[in-house]
């Protein structure tokens, strides 16, 4: 998994990553292997996000290293590996628990989260 960090946003679309992601030259990128320049397009997979009070689906981008073989996926920051739920909600709720503070408001903000 490759990150690309992006400003802290309460929206995501098909459309914003795509436009994140075509903006970076991948000859940039470094796969853990150590090797830069050797990353390329490979497939794509189907991911869910909760935001909101809607779970949006994006098709994110695998890139394979021709050097060593490895895959990875482009995630966005916003983005937490394994989870549907964003960074953003997740601070909010851990945030919240630590404070012992009702979480009502985070989930009536996104009214998806039913974890």
């Amino acid at each position: 998994m490759i990150t690309i960090q992006i400003p802290s946003c309460d929206f995501l679309s098909q459309s914003y990553y795509d436009d994140v992601i075509n903006a970076i030259p991948l000859e940039k990128l470094r796969c853990c292997c150590g090797q830069s320049g050797c990353l390329i397009r490979h497939a794509y997979y189907t991911r869910k996000i909760k935001i909101k009070s809607c779970v949006i689906r994006l098709r994110i981008l695998r890139l394979i290293c021709k050097a060593c073989g490895r895959t990875h996926a482009l995630l966005l920051s916003e983005m937490v590996p394994y989870s549907q739920i964003t960074v953003q909600d997740q601070k909010d709720l851990i945030t919240a628990s630590e404070k012992h503070v009702s979480c009502a408001d985070i989930l009536q903000r996104n009214l998806c989260i039913d974890e």
